[in-house]
């Protein structure tokens, strides 16, 4: 089946394009090796459940020719009123903020709607910042507090969130960030150009306050002056003969 959600990188100077496409049997393996990366034992599951997952042609991955560059573990529990588990999200680390994670869950969540399935939930580390960001950019929201869920992890990682989505109409497309090299260049341009305006305006603003400090000072030396001289004038016309003008 496919889709309309389109990732593009640059590589070696060639534009490749990655479409999402259904997870398989045969991926079971580097999904393992992905998620032990990650997760250690945590992320590890059953032959059996990653096989009646994959079955149910609702998980999506990308792949570039045949290396697993993300995959998102998708069910229907239905022992759970039918709402839909994402098991898995995971990028491969050297496809990792390139947008790759945001695109393929919001692909599968629009592609769960289409079948007619609205309630998702998840579950998360309490300490997975990352993560955590980026469900609540989806819609996604802490349902429940679960004490020590991940059995195997150290604290303060054992404690997780349930979190629940709810959607009824289709997430719009979400390409991820890529500036390719002249574009990062002009970037680059912009920044510094941005830095040196304000630089200057420092120095301009730095300038002006020595300036009207210097101008203040000498100012209220003349006004010093000026009483004194005033002063002077008045009491030496009080007490002498020619009074000076």
């Amino acid at each position: 089946m496919e889709r309309d959600v389109k990732i593009i990188i640059k590589k070696d100077e060639k534009i490749e394009e990655f479409k999402p496409i259904l997870g398989t049997i045969e991926d079971i393996s580097q999904i393992k090796a992905l998620s032990y990366s990650f997760w250690g034992r945590e992320g590890i599951y059953s032959e059996e459940f990653y096989e009646e997952v994959l079955k149910e042609n609702l998980s999506y991955a990308y792949k570039d020719q045949k290396i697993l560059i993300a995959i998102c573990l998708v069910r229907l529990d239905q022992d759970y009123n039918n709402f839909i588990s994402i098991d898995l999200l995971c990028v491969n680390p050297n496809y990792q903020r390139k947008g790759f994670g945001k695109a393929l869950l919001s692909f599968c969540i629009n592609n769960c709607v289409e079948k007619g399935y609205n309630k998702f939930y998840l579950h998360v580390s309490t300490t997975n910042k990352k993560a955590l960001n980026l469900y609540y950019s989806l819609g996604f929201f802490k349902a429940k507090f679960i004490k020590d869920y991940y059995i195997n992890d150290e604290p303060p990682d054992k404690d997780a969130y349930m979190m629940k989505l709810y959607k009824y109409n289709k997430f719009k497309e979400f390409p991820p960030k890529l500036i390719k090299p002249e574009e990062k260049e002009k970037e680059r341009e912009k920044f510094m150009n941005r830095r040196e305006n304000r630089q200057t305006s420092y120095n301009y603003d730095l300038n002006n306050k020595e300036y009207n400090k210097k101008f203040n000072s000498d100012n209220n030396n003349f006004n010093h002056n000026t009483n004194y001289n005033n002063f002077y004038r008045t009491n030496y016309n009080k007490y002498n003969k020619n009074p000076i003008s």
